[in-house]
This record gives C-alpha cells, sequence and structure tokens, in this order.
C-alpha cells in the first residue's frame, strides 16, 4: 500500500485536534477509525486534483463537489448491519432538539408508536424470538420515549452523541426500530408486495423476508425498509445515494425523498443531482421540513456505508 506524501488537508475533524502525519498514516487503513465518528466537512475539490486522476478517483470527486454544493458536513455510522437505523434515529434527534414545539412532536411520533403497538399484537409471534412479546415491546418502547424526552427537554448534542456509542442502551432502541418496520410490513404485506413488484419484479413473503433481512442486527436495508420505517413514525426522510459506479454519463448523485401520508405506503420521488445548478423540486411545508421544504432527516448512502448529513 502507498501512502501519501501529506494528510489530506481537505478532511477536516469537528472538535478533533489535527493529525500528525505519523497518526494518519497509523489510521489510514481504517477510515471508520481515521473519522473517528465525527463531523467530516465536505469541501469541493480543487481542480489540480482531480487532473490526471484515474476516472474512478475523479467520479469521487466530482460525487464530492455536487454533495458540498448542498451539504456542509457528515457523520459516518459503524458498519455493523444497523448503520440505516442509528443514522435515521439519531439525525431524527438532533433535529428534535432545536425543533420549536418539540414536546408536540414527541406527542406525535409517539402516538405512531402506539398505533404500530396495535398492529404488533396483531401479528404472531414465535416463543423462539419473544418469550413475552408485549413486555418486551413496552420495554423498548419506554427507553424510547424517555430518550425523546430527554432530548425535546434540552439533552445536549454532546450527550446525545455519547448515548449513540452506548451499546446497550442503543441497541435496545435500535431493535425498537427493527420491530416498527417488520409490524409495518408485515402489516401491509400485500401493498409492500406490489411495491415490490413494481421496484424489481418480484414478491416477498413478509414473514420470511423479516425474519431475514429485518429481524439480525448484522442485516442491511433496500428500499422496502427504508420506506416502512419513515411511514411508521411518520418522519420524512432525504437520501442521497452513491452506488460508486462509473460510467460515460455525466456523474449524478441519486435522491429520493420519502415523504409519509395517510394509509400503508409512503410516497417516494426520485430525481438526480448532476452539477451545482440543479435544483431539488420543492416539497410541501411542514413541521418536519428545512426552511427550504427539504426533509429535515437528510442521509448519505454509498458503498462505504450510511452517514447523516447536514445541510449548509
Amino acid at each position: 500500500m502507498t501512502y501519501p506524501r501529506n494528510p489530506p488537508h481537505y478532511i477536516g475533524r469537528q472538535n478533533c485536534e489535527p493529525l500528525t502525519r505519523q497518526k494518519f498514516l497509523s489510521l489510514h487503513h481504517n477510515w471508520q477509525q481515521l473519522l473517528d465518528g465525527k463531523n467530516t466537512y465536505l469541501r469541493p475539490p480543487k481542480n489540480n486534483r482531480s487532473a490526471g486522476a484515474p476516472s474512478s478517483l475523479k467520479a469521487s470527486l466530482d460525487v464530492l463537489d455536487i454533495l458540498s454544493e448542498y451539504y456542509a458536513c457528515f457523520r459516518p455510522m459503524r458498519r455493523d448491519g444497523s448503520q440505516f437505523y442509528r443514522a435515521f434515529l439519531f439525525s431524527y434527534l438532533e433535529n428534535l432538539g432545536k425543533m420549536q414545539g418539540s414536546q408536540a412532536e414527541v406527542t406525535r411520533l409517539m402516538e405512531c408508536v402506539a398505533r404500530s403497538r396495535v398492529n404488533f399484537l396483531r401479528l404472531e409471534w414465535n416463543n423462539a424470538y419473544f418469550s413475552n412479546p408485549e413486555a418486551f415491546f413496552s420495554s423498548v418502547v419506554s427507553e424510547f420515549e424517555h430518550l425523546v424526552n430527554s432530548v425535546a427537554n434540552g439533552l445536549n448534542a454532546d450527550e446525545l452523541y455519547k448515548i449513540s456509542l452506548q451499546e446497550i442502551s442503543s441497541s435496545r432502541i435500535l431493535s425498537l426500530l427493527r420491530l416498527l418496520t417488520e409490524v409495518q410490513i408485515r402489516t401491509y404485506e400485500a401493498h409492500y408486495n406490489r411495491e415490490q413488484s413494481q421496484n424489481q419484479n418480484e414478491k416477498i413473503n413478509a414473514l420470511l423476508f423479516c425474519k431475514e433481512s429485518v429481524r439480525p442486527f448484522g442485516a442491511d436495508v433496500i428500499s422496502l425498509q427504508m420506506m416502512a420505517l419513515p411511514q411508521a413514525l411518520g418522519i420524512p426522510l432525504h437520501l442521497a445515494a452513491v452506488d460508486g459506479t462509473v460510467n460515460d454519463g455525466p456523474v449524478q448523485v441519486k435522491c429520493i425523498d420519502i415523504i409519509p401520508r395517510s394509509g400503508p405506503l409512503s410516497s417516494s420521488r426520485k430525481y438526480y443531482l448532476s452539477s451545482a445548478t440543479d435544483k431539488p423540486p420543492v416539497l410541501p411545508a411542514g413541521n418536519l421540513f428545512l426552511s427550504d421544504r427539504m426533509p429535515l432527516v437528510i442521509l448519505l448512502k454509498s458503498s462505504n456505508g450510511t452517514a447523516i448529513l447536514y445541510r449548509k
């Protein structure tokens, strides 16, 4: 492996001391450790960085250039299969802490969880998975409600970040998010089957799909889970997807807006950003949208994992 002569100055780590060359080289093989879970600033590449670069590197720099027009920085998630759920949760909580009328939002959120609980109790659960399904659901909901109320009552960002690193506490809450996702998919199996058939020309057995792709903590998500969780909690999601492929056309960032609506399915809208002059379509105003009507929860999904994105 060859290393650059100097650390890349365009990677800045928020609230972290500068990296020495020796420290950089020792961490270079593990970028997640290098970033240390902190916000990492997105800055457009300088022209001389892409000159003569391989097409894959140039494409990556072009993607960075597009992203940097809209987003200031990102926070990568630990790649353990729960990265989407963790990013979704903590992006929402970070915004909840800044929201006016946060207590009203907590009330709305817990009403969504209560509706899922009704559907949860209607479904059959194997004793090998739950010895007491209702008691388990109630206990993780209690922890979730305590966390969101703490954030709404002023829990600061540093404390929230520490909670995100606490394995036991965060794992139980992440298990609730997986349960809510499963309840949504199994309750409305026919609707999600139609959605899956339209997108991938195949149907799913909802129970089998959830056993294999929702319950295990090592199971990452596909579009089905990414639509089900926002709908279950009534939280809009903006997803910037970068697949890392290189083609002869213009470099693009695929964007997906997932907007909860009445009924079993969220609506989704896909579009592409290929330059700084492109404009994302305008969404309806609402409490869970930014002033420019972008959903508050904004994630980046790429071959390198999932990250929280922060708007400029």
